[in-house]
């Protein structure tokens, strides 16, 4: 105005939100520009459910039987079955007792060269299973998830028998899933390593809840 020249521009802003497109935040500043946004990560729990559909018949037994002193029995699970790789988080059985079991079962899981894994699971009376033949399913649950591996064996353990008491797990034998083996541990067993191996058309009833798909999203800061 008159004869003193003035600076007429605006100055900027110190930092101006342009545009928010699918919750990213683009902004500028008077010589920078920044894009802001929060990746949360959200894992979502996976099922899998043996193809036995248990009935009239069970594929392997825990605790004493025809005097077998089995002290561990379960499954074994290899490469290709969706748990290998996975963060087991829970095991499900259909068992019954056979006379009158003592104690208390609980699952654990052993590696290929029979050493545990991780923490025992929740823990089940086993004198509150139904009697023969009336199976119920009964579920294990790790407060830390356990990582499977090839070859793990993911087995009940615990209580006490005699060579007239057992517990059956339950099974259909003529649909057996991939990639499982029925398994029990057994001082009796052939070959040194104390496993047993229920083979051929028989299976066992499970259903394990672990850790599966994995999702982002972006979300503002």
């Amino acid at each position: 105005t008159g004869s003193t020249l003035e600076n007429q521009g605006t100055i900027p802003p110190a930092n101006t939100k342009l545009l928010k497109l699918n919750d990213v935040t683009f902004s500028v500043g008077t010589t920078t520009a920044s894009v802001d946004a929060l990746v949360t990560t959200t894992t979502q729990n996976q099922s899998h459910t043996s193809n036995a559909t248990p009935t009239g018949t069970y594929s392997i037994t825990l605790g004493g039987g025809a005097g077998s002193g089995t002290m561990k029995a379960g499954i074994e699970v290899h490469t290709g079955h969706d748990l290998v790789g996975s963060d087991l988080k829970s095991i499900t059985f259909r068992m019954d007792r056979y006379g009158s079991p003592s104690g208390t079962g609980y699952a654990q899981v052993y590696d290929s060269s029979g050493t545990a894994k991780g923490s025992q699971s929740s823990t089940y009376s086993l004198s509150g299973l139904p009697a023969y033949p009336n199976p119920a399913d009964r579920t294990f649950t790790w407060s830390t998830p356990v990582t499977i591996a090839d070859g793990d064996r993911i087995v009940v353990e615990g209580g006490s028998f005699s060579t007239s008491v057992q517990i059956d797990f339950w099974s259909l034998n003529s649909d057996v899933d991939n990639y499982v083996t029925p398994v029990g541990y057994n001082t009796a067993c052939s070959g040194g390593t104390n496993w047993c191996y229920n083979t051929g058309s028989t299976d066992t009833y499970f259903v394990a809840t672990y850790d599966g798909v994995t999702t982002t999203s972006n979300t503002i800061i």
